[in-house]
């Protein structure tokens, strides 16, 4: 996977169309790690929340990057969830941080770049 490209059509805030969601493999092993943060949602609930976030664009409320390697990060202030992906290859993960917001802005702070 470091072979991601940075393309300019990926964009940080705005909205991005993803080729596919999580693969089954991924989904399979995010599930299992996640799923208690999740109680209520099913695993085909917990890919399309991750797919639909991963996909939206920043607001007041949606929080975004994207980073070197061309991956899009969302974080989602009012529901808690961090969603990491590739528009080309898809997403990598989604999960609920304990510490939130400040999981976000660290995350940022480490891997942010501008549009």
């Amino acid at each position: 996977m470091s072979e991601l490209k940075n393309s300019p059509a990926i964009s940080g805030s705005g909205a991005n169309e993803f080729r596919s969601g999580f693969s089954k493999e991924n989904l399979d092993n995010h599930w299992k790690k996640h799923f208690e943060e999740y109680k209520g949602y099913t695993k085909e609930q917990y890919a399309q929340g991750a797919l639909d976030l991963v996909q939206t664009a920043t607001s007041e409320t949606i929080l975004g990057y994207k980073n070197a390697r061309g991956q899009v990060v969302r974080y989602d202030m009012e529901s808690g969830n961090f969603v990491k992906g590739h528009p080309e290859i898809g997403i990598s993960t989604m999960y609920r941080p304990k510490n939130g917001i400040e999981h976000f802005y660290n995350k940022a702070a480490e891997e942010a770049v501008e549009d």
